[in-house]
């Protein structure tokens, strides 16, 4: 009962931004290809998680009025090459639920910041991780477990370790973005005085 209430909420709020058409005419690519009717995609789509995880969402950015987006298996927009989430559309739609393996980047910039987000992710799983197990009490209603008696300093040193070897990381792509940056800036200033000289 609530997988059919999505998929006729889910199908409405598709249909009414374009993302999917009601009709199999048409003279798209993918219209030709697929010849599926609107009812059969949502039957596909609901039958994965990525695809109930998406219809949640067009639902609550439909009911907000905002505009559709593509989502990965975590719930996660999926960005286009300058930087913007992926519209959904009946294409896309088609293509992702139709049995076959999206294509994702896996070279450049995109495939950069689909990883770039898992890492963002990552590091606010791992505050909430860390606070809820500060959190922990050492006995019913009392004081926090780790903050009264500490926690194995071997696992600690082992995490830091972890931990730093991460920062470092970051520390460098920072460093070599400001390298990048500065080169360039440096170059535009000369071609600048070159210009003005003339």
């Amino acid at each position: 009962m609530a997988q059919t209430e999505l998929a006729v909420k889910a199908s409405y709020y598709m249909v009414t931004a374009g993302t999917m058409a009601l009709q199999t005419e048409g003279s798209g690519a993918a219209r030709a290809q697929d010849s599926r009717s609107a009812v059969g995609i949502l039957r596909a789509m609901l039958s994965q998680r990525r695809g109930v995880i998406q219809a949640y969402k067009v639902v609550r950015a439909g009911r907000l009025g905002r505009p559709l987006h593509e989502v990965d298996e975590d719930g996660g927009p999926i960005c286009t090459d300058d930087g913007g989430y992926r519209e959904l559309t009946d294409a896309l739609v088609r293509h992702t639920y139709n049995g076959e393996a999206l294509t994702e980047a896996v070279v450049g910039l995109p495939a950069a910041r689909a990883r770039w987000t898992t890492v963002t992710k990552s590091v606010d799983n791992l505050r909430q991780a860390v606070s809820a197990m500060e959190s922990v009490p050492a006995y019913e209603s009392g004081d926090s477990l780790v903050k009264r008696e500490g926690w194995d300093p071997p696992e600690i040193e082992k995490a830091r370790r972890y931990l730093d070897k991460v920062s470092r990381t970051l520390a460098d792509w920072a460093d070599w973005y400001h390298e990048q940056n500065d080169e360039q800036g440096q170059g535009a200033d000369i071609d600048a005085t070159d210009v003005r000289d003339l």
